[in-house]
């Protein structure tokens, strides 16, 4: 991998990483006092939903930490190792769950709340669709990268 993809890649996922530590700390908050301050009905679900939102950012942050890592690996050529599985596994347990997190809320706040409309629903959808790629494509890598190593290790 290249010196400029290599920053690149680091400049996107430090930007992304910053982006959720922005949400978790500043936005979420804000959002949720206004949306409390509009909808007292809902006030009993803040705490709950703001650990879900939270717990799925803190997934994604996880998933950019281990991104992190196989880039370093990719830059060092160091990436055909059996090591370099434990970050896919856990970058895959971190967009799964994630992914699942978005799903669940979703379906908790249009289905069994009532609450939301067709913006809150193609959110959800685009969301899940987003995450169960990102997912499946790490799977396919991960795959991949078994069959190499097992291949070069033959």
């Amino acid at each position: 991998m290249t010196s400029l993809a290599v920053i690149s890649a680091r400049t996107a996922i430090i930007a992304i990483f910053l982006g959720a530590l922005l949400v978790q700390v500043l936005i979420l908050p804000m959002f949720i006092e206004e949306a409390i301050y509009i909808h007292p009905e809902v006030a009993h679900l803040a705490i709950p939903y703001r650990c879900a939102v939270t717990a799925g950012l803190i997934g994604l942050q996880m998933a950019l930490i281990c991104f992190w890592i196989l880039a370093s690996k990719l830059r060092r050529r160091t990436i055909y190792q059996v090591s370099s599985l434990h970050w896919f596994s856990i970058a895959i347990c971190a967009a799964a769950a994630a992914t699942l997190l978005v799903l669940g809320l979703g379906i908790h706040l249009l289905a069994f709340i009532g609450a939301g409309g067709p913006g809150v629903a193609f959110a959800v959808a685009g969301g899940a669709a987003l995450g169960g790629a990102a997912t499946c494509l790490l799977v396919a890598l991960r795959g991949m990268l078994v069959s190499r190593i097992r291949k070069l290790t033959a």
